[in-house]
């Protein structure tokens, strides 16, 4: 009995001592966890956690000492490279732009307030602490020093920018832009104050390559002026004209009618008219008009004529051919019609548009013709231009330009009763002469006219009355 006690008390006994050691060893290794937490926790009041970056910069696990020096280098490094043309590259470095950071102190204040005893977490997880805001100042005047230093500046020849332009393409036969071209001439200020910028912002590099920062033109090739004056002239250039008349033809092309078109500094398009006249004088009169051309022709009163000069027929109108152009030009829109005349012949034929109404005057006779619808009608005798005295009565084919009564003739000092002109610029015509008692035979070549036809006043009535203006005078 006694045994079993002795035997009992001693199981007690060690059973107490194990919850002693165990509780000793407990108590170890909390005190031994507990140290190791406070030191390490100590360790992180004076050092950033780990994985801690401060504006994108590892300061995990320094002190604040080298946190600063962490961040200073990273300020130090910095860079702006200015990409150039030529592939040249040239850099404003920290302390050409005199950078400084204004709120270092911030680092500090990150430091102390980070929470320390949260440091398990970033051994246990992938916990990270980021802390952004550092500032810093730029010295605008030592970048702006800087920047007159830059190569770009100083171009070894300066080129001026030239604005765009517009140019008449004969293959494509349409007007087109003529591309602007860039020089090297800087916008100062826009390029200082974007390098300014790059740098409060910390970029990497900045580049004039794609000639951003050069002195644009005026008119670029996309610029609202260019492209309405382009469509504008290329409608315009639509309004061709095909010419027909009397089995005669012309054309006025898209290059003729670009040779009229004009534009000014601010392409303000015009239609230039004077260059319309050239053209009517030098293509369409040349296929069209009759005027003064040589023609041969049977005249019932004195037979077969050769002869040219003179101021009838076909006469295209400068100015009506002109107004009709410049009004299809702004149509934009192709025609075929005949040219605009100011004076008309007879007939379809362009060797002879003489027709079968004519006066035919022969100064070797000194007789007139009238005929009319190929049958004389009419005829007087008459005195032409004084050939002593060099006033010969001008030979051609003219025609009745106008008829007018009592007409002051200034030359002669003397008013007539009836007028036919056959040429007003010289003051050339038929009319009376009642201060003449006879007319035709040789009376011209002593005591002629000043250029005029005499006639009788009877006869020059009877005239008068009977012909039309327009009629073809054939003087010989």
């Amino acid at each position: 009995m006694r045994a079993n006690n002795s035997r009992s008390k001693q199981r007690k006994e060690k059973r107490r001592q194990r919850r002693k050691l165990i509780i000793i060893l407990i108590s170890l290794f909390v005190l031994l966890v507990g140290g190791a937490y406070g030191l390490i926790g100590y360790y992180f009041t004076s050092h950033f956690l780990p994985r801690t970056r401060i504006d994108g910069r590892d300061v995990g696990r320094r002190t604040l000492k080298e946190a600063q020096g962490v961040m200073d280098r990273a300020l130090m490094g910095y860079r702006l490279t200015v990409h150039e043309e030529n592939n040249l590259d040239e850099e404003i470095t920290c302390e050409q732009a005199g950078l400084t950071y204004t709120n270092f102190e911030m680092i500090e204040k990150w430091l102390k307030e980070q929470e320390w005893y949260k440091w398990p977490l970033f051994y246990m997880t992938n916990e990270s602490v980021t802390y952004n805001g550092l500032t810093y100042s730029v010295d605008q005047d030592k970048v702006f020093a800087r920047v007159d230093e830059l190569s770009c500046m100083h171009p070894a020849e300066v080129v001026e920018s030239v604005s765009a332009n517009i140019r008449y393409n004969e293959n494509s036969e349409a007007y087109e832009v003529v591309p602007e071209s860039i020089g090297n001439v800087m916008e100062v200020e826009t390029f200082k104050a974007d390098i300014l910028k790059a740098i409060q912002e910390k970029k990497d590099s900045i580049s004039i390559v794609d000639k951003t920062y050069y002195k644009k033109p005026k008119y670029l090739s996309d610029s609202k002026e260019i492209q309405d004056a382009i469509a504008l002239m290329n409608g315009y250039l639509q309004a061709t004209v095909t010419y027909e008349d009397r089995n005669l033809s012309a054309a006025l092309t898209k290059d003729q009618i670009a040779g009229f078109l004009k534009w000014s500094k601010d392409f303000k398009v015009t239609i230039d008219r004077e260059k319309i006249n050239a053209y009517i004088e030098k293509t369409l009169s040349s296929v069209f008009n009759t005027v003064g051309k040589q023609r041969t022709f049977d005249s019932k009163g004195s037979g077969r004529i050769t002869m040219g000069g003179g101021n009838y027929g076909w006469r295209v109108g400068i100015r009506l051919e002109t107004d009709a152009i410049e009004k299809g030009m702004k149509a934009k829109k192709a025609q075929v019609r005949a040219p605009e005349y100011l004076i008309e012949g007879v007939g379809d034929n362009p060797e002879n548009d003489i027709g079968t109404t004519y006066i035919d005057v022969s100064i070797e006779k000194q007789h007139i013709w009238y005929v009319k619808n190929d049958e004389i009608v009419f005829e007087s005798d008459v005195v032409t231009g004084n050939t002593s005295k060099g006033r010969d009565t001008p030979t051609g084919v003219w025609m009745i330009e106008t008829k007018k009564r009592n007409h002051y003739m200034k030359e002669n000092n003397v008013t007539v009763s009836w007028w036919l002109p056959i040429d007003t610029t010289r003051g050339i015509g038929f009319h009376d002469a009642n201060w003449r008692s006879s007319f035709g035979g040789q009376i011209y070549k002593s005591n002629g006219s000043h250029g005029c036809i005499n006639m009788p006043p009877a006869k020059v009535k009877e005239l008068y009355d009977m012909v039309k203006i327009n009629t073809p005078v054939i003087v010989h």
